[in-house]
């Protein structure tokens, strides 16, 4: 498992190709590694992809205690400048995750999340990515292993965008 996420972090800190290099286009997908609670409660390796002609953005996580998906609505952040190499967005997540290793009876197996939060993308060439969220998570279907249905959740991914 430690190979995985080794390979995981070289894939989100190497450069892109000559080519892509060339391209003056905004970027619309990320590759992102970090910490999603939403994923088991540790690191997550994450997809994201903005849609061009619509505000809004999809993505997929992979972390160590499950895998989910989520839909986001993204505007233009009125907070961060925008910069011309940057652009700031705030966005409003909703989704859903698969938790791995809860077989218990009345144990949750499926959560839902709602997060609002702030991504920096890179404005016209491949470049970093970051994703900060918070928000609130619940259960579907049963409890957390604790006893608790839902709580407080956190997202932050750092990667690169292309």
């Amino acid at each position: 498992m430690r190979a995985l996420w080794t390979v995981a972090l070289a894939l989100t800190s190497i450069h892109p190709v000559a080519a892509q290099l060339g391209d003056l286009r905004p970027t619309h997908t990320a590759f992102a590694f970090g910490w999603s609670d939403v994923t088991g409660y540790g690191t997550a390796l994450a997809l994201l992809h903005r849609l061009p002609d619509a505000p809004i953005g999809l993505g997929v996580a992979l972390g160590g205690g499950g895998v989910g998906a989520h839909a986001q609505v993204q505007l233009p952040d009125p907070f961060l400048p925008r910069r011309a190499d940057h652009e700031p967005l705030l966005y409003l997540s909703v989704g859903l995750a698969r938790l791995f290793g809860r077989n218990e009876p009345g144990v949750a197996r499926v959560e839902w999340a709602a997060l609002l939060g702030s991504e920096l993308w890179p404005d016209t060439r491949p470049g970093l990515f970051f994703d900060f969220g918070c928000g609130v998570v619940g259960t579907i279907g049963g409890e957390t292993p604790g006893g608790h249905g839902g709580g407080i959740t956190l997202r932050f991914l750092a990667g690169w965008a292309f």
